[in-house]
């Protein structure tokens, strides 16, 4: 023999009498209630998970970032020696220049020197 309807006794002894079928809608219901909320876990886990996926690009974003401006800094810093350096080298490349005709002035000024004093000591006789 079966029964036609669902009872349950409360917390108060109040005995609660519902026909089956909307016995079975309401464990319909709160199966359907169980499954959502698991559901709803599942999705904060994975806002969880994806909070801490755009953390983490954030973090490695910003690392990047300091790492293009750090090289861009050493990159200035390179032109600016760069730059310090040829202009140095065109100075040196000057002074080597006079300092080459100097020389080439003393030669030939100790030559004419040898010739006139070779001269003097001659007339001087």
């Amino acid at each position: 023999m079966s029964s036609t309807a669902f009872s349950q006794t409360g917390i108060d002894s109040t005995s609660i009498v519902l026909p089956e079928q909307v016995a079975q809608e309401i464990a319909k219901e709160l199966i359907q209630k169980d499954a959502l909320e698991q559901e709803v876990q599942i999705l904060y886990s994975k806002i969880d998970v994806l909070e801490e996926s755009i953390l983490t690009r954030d973090s490695l974003l910003v690392n990047r970032n300091l790492k293009i401006s750090s090289l861009e800094s050493i990159n200035t810093s390179y032109r600016k020696q760069s730059a310090y350096y040829q202009k140095l080298s065109k100075e040196l490349q000057g002074d080597l220049k006079k300092e080459s005709f100097r020389k080439k002035v003393y030669k030939s000024s100790s030559g004419i020197l040898t010739v006139a004093g070779a001269i003097l000591i001659i007339f001087s006789k």
